[in-house]
């Protein structure tokens, strides 16, 4: 048994463990040359014989890209081995770091303009001559390359040596061209201030404000006439252009018979008054021309004018008396809070009278609601006076609202003006037969209710304004009718 129980407790002897710890594996170094970059690695120690990966690569070189190791031999490119490769070494290794040169590229960016221009590609460190422009863009001249398209980057001139580095767009940089437009009175005097505009824009051409020469008026420019649309693609001189202005006479025969040829003559110069050919109205004579008499001279004509023939009476014939004459009856008025002047029809022995030659017009009381008067005092052939009542009324009230009640109405209106009430009128037909009437004497009152109606019944309501002047009343129209029914 003792036997047995020492057997159980037997281990195996290791001899791997045992060999190496009493005789360990030799070591060997790995060296990284960085082979031109500036930075370094620490020695990489490994086992004899045993599969090891080599350490990842660190370096950098500007303007490169890390590619492999390699080993050399006799001076020679020997062995190449991947980032992180798995080796197994019997002796030292030197391992120096292989690059492949990095290429970069230049584009260009017409930046708002059109057209196209090839990019270059090349290799890190190249020398390239930045080229001309040959973007376009309407309206603005080219101004450079810029790294950024807001012009906040590096600036450069066309012509000008860049190093590739790295890739670059560079951004077409642009400022507009100003066209000026220039305005000559030609012939005229004054100034006009001059107009800037954006290169191939369009312009509006304005109206002149030069002062024209004597006898002439201002016909058009040299690039067109006032509201003309040009397009502007250079400096401009705008000429303005003159023409001889011309006014026109024509001649009224002013209550007379017959027609005299209008004349023309040059602006500002003098005009002489012809002799009038028109036959006199029934019982006058010529007397001038508003402008003078005959043979005399209007110094200087400057626009189109009409001269009128100016008639006297023959003294020799006996004035009529006009308080025979007839009145055309005059409509009712309305009033406005002004003056109201109504035109008036006179008539003598079937003879129509003409204002201002056989009468003139006057009017009294004819601003307020009541009773005004026109009067017509005779000229001319005409001698006396003749008058005439005509009536103002108030001004139509607008009826705003009816609003139901319980049994009852609330009537709403807008306030008149110049009078002195209301009166409401309501039924319960369409025709206000058997209507009743309300009467409110205040003319800023614009509310009142309708009692002691039928319940559940539909009304009609309408309104007039009134004013009493001296013991009458005066109304107006009727409003426009609402209906409503009560509750």
């Amino acid at each position: 048994d003792q036997a047995q129980a020492a057997l159980s407790d037997y281990q195996p002897l290791d001899v791997t463990r045992y060999y190496l710890t009493r005789y360990p594996l030799p070591t060997h170094t790995i060296t990284f040359e960085p082979n031109g970059s500036k930075d370094t690695m620490e020695p990489q120690v490994v086992k004899d014989d045993v599969p090891t990966r080599l350490n990842p690569c660190t370096l950098t070189r500007r303007g490169y890209s890390f590619v492999a190791w390699y080993s050399t031999y006799n001076g020679y490119k020997n062995e190449t081995y991947a980032d992180q490769a798995e080796v197994t070494l019997n002796a030292d290794l030197r391992l120096f770091a292989e690059w492949k040169i990095n290429q970069y590229t230049f584009t260009y960016d017409a930046n708002g303009g059109q057209g196209t221009m090839e990019s270059y590609t090349g290799d890190f460190g190249d020398l390239l001559r930045l080229p001309a422009c040959a973007f376009t863009r309407a309206g603005y001249r080219f101004t450079g390359w810029n790294t950024a398209a807001d012009g906040s980057g590096t600036a450069y001139k066309p012509a000008e040596y860049v190093n590739l580095t790295d890739n670059l767009t560079f951004y077409a940089q642009w400022e507009p061209i100003i066209r000026t437009i220039r305005f000559d009175p030609g012939a005229g005097s004054g100034e006009m201030a001059d107009v800037t505009v954006m290169d191939g824009e369009t312009y509006v051409l304005p109206a002149c404000a030069f002062t024209a020469p004597a006898h002439m008026q201002f016909s058009a420019w040299s690039a067109g006439k006032p509201g003309d649309v040009i397009t502007v693609d250079c400096d401009l001189i705008v000429t303005a252009k003159w023409e001889f202005a011309y006014c026109r006479i024509t001649f009224d025969a002013n209550g007379g018979t017959g027609s005299m040829d209008p004349e023309t003559v040059v602006k500002d110069s003098p005009y002489l008054l012809p002799d009038c050919r028109f036959t006199a109205p029934e019982n006058q004579e010529f007397d001038r021309w508003d402008a003078g008499l005959p043979d005399e001279y209007i110094d200087a004509v400057t626009e189109d004018i009409t001269v009128k023939a100016l008639w006297r009476d023959r003294e020799d014939l006996p004035k009529q008396r006009i308080d025979n004459a007839k009145i055309s009856p005059i409509r009712d008025q309305i009033r406005t809070g002004g003056p109201i002047t109504p035109a008036v029809t006179v008539k003598l022995d079937g003879q129509v009278l003409v204002p201002d030659t056989d009468y003139t017009v006057s009017y009294a009381d004819n601003t307020e609601v009541g009773t005004a008067a026109v009067t017509i005092t005779g000229i001319g052939n005409y001698t006396g006076t003749k008058s005439a009542a005509f009536t103002i009324l108030p001004k139509k009230v607008t009826l705003s609202s009816l609003k139901a009640g319980k049994k009852s109405l609330e009537v709403k209106w807008k306030a008149g003006k110049g009078i002195d009430g209301y009166e409401i009128e309501y039924s319960l037909k369409k025709n206000f037969k058997g209507a009743k009437t309300v009467t409110v004497k205040k003319m800023k009152t614009t509310a009142a209710t309708l009692k002691k109606l039928k319940a559940k019944k539909t009304y009609y309501v309408r309104i007039r304004a009134f004013k009493e002047v001296k013991g009458r009343k005066y109304y107006s129209e009727w409003s426009k009718v609402l209906s409503k029914k009560t509750k």
